[in-house]
């Protein structure tokens, strides 16, 4: 097995109105979907956590929702939350640093996709480097992603393209301001299909909210680099680094910065990706993977 656990985030997505509005009907926010959603027969969340078992990457695999919902249903351990997705975060971080230590990596996974085992290797091959990083993000060329994605303008090797976010994520959480994290995820995952400038004023307050928990100077200075990045962002694209950088100096807490930033690591993994918020992604999704062995019974 592998070095480190992962969470299988497993929360309700019903709280956010906004997605459920861009997704229209045929959605399938708002349900639990780990136990409410079938995949090739069976919940959703075993089949995931048995894809997730399978790769020998994790040392353990945990989930991350309501025990009421899930208790009855998976051997893992539960982590028993049930708020809005950045409360959930944090609480994932506060059971994860208790169990296994502050300082100790972990990998966040959201439960509506289904990674292949090989692109879930050579994700965690690729960032077994970089796992004392404070948060480790994974992006895939939009090319590669089978849906309409919304990506990133990255600059990578001197050419702007589109990057997707990966759906699987690496924390370290002592060296996380966990509370700002959960405090955008509150305020963009409801408009996570609008980009970056769709989202950039919303997260505004949560930025500013750091002002009460660092020095005015720093508060107010993340707030100013951040706009002043994306509105380069949105003329011509930001480079890796930069971006690198942005992302360091607001969520990493000032004593790791030099040693545990944010990395980002580009690759070819379009699985961890697509993600089933429709039931016509689903069952696209489903076509494409019957005849993989790991989903035989």
């Amino acid at each position: 097995m592998g070095n480190i656990p992962v969470v299988v985030l497993a929360g309700s997505n019903a709280r956010f109105s906004q997605t459920q509005k861009v997704h229209g009907e045929g959605t399938l926010e708002g349900v639990y979907k780990g136990a409410e959603v079938s995949f090739l027969g069976r919940p959703l969340i075993l089949q995931l956590i048995r894809v997730l078992e399978e790769s020998g990457c994790f040392s353990d695999v945990l989930v991350a929702g309501p025990r009421r919902v899930y208790g009855g249903l998976v051997g893992s351990e539960i982590i028993d939350v049930d708020g809005s997705v950045g409360s959930n975060i944090r609480g994932v971080c506060d059971f994860m640093s208790g169990r296994y230590g502050e300082q100790s990596p972990f990998a966040l996974i959201y439960y509506d996709v289904m990674p292949k085992v090989d692109e879930i290797k050579a994700y965690m091959d690729a960032v077994g480097p970089f796992l004392g990083c404070g948060l480790v993000i994974g992006v895939v060329d939009a090319d590669l992603v089978s849906f309409d994605k919304r990506g990133y303008r990255i600059i990578m090797e001197g050419v702007v393209r589109d990057f997707c976010h990966s759906n699987l994520l690496v924390f370290k959480p002592g060296a996380l301001d966990i509370e700002l994290i959960g405090d955008i995820f509150d305020a963009v995952y409801p408009r996570r299909t609008m980009g970056l400038r769709g989202n950039a004023w919303k997260m505004t307050p949560a930025l500013l909210k750091r002002v009460f928990r660092v020095s005015f100077s720093e508060g107010v200075s993340g707030v100013i680099k951040a706009h002043s990045i994306l509105r380069r962002y949105e003329r011509a694209g930001v480079g890796v680094s930069e971006l690198e950088g942005l992302l360091t100096a607001l969520l990493v807490k000032q004593e790791y910065r030099s040693k545990s930033g944010v990395h980002i690591e580009p690759g070819p993994y379009p699985s961890l990706v697509e993600d089933m918020d429709t039931v016509e992604r689903l069952k696209l999704i489903e076509k494409a993977r019957s005849k993989e062995t790991v989903f035989d019974n």
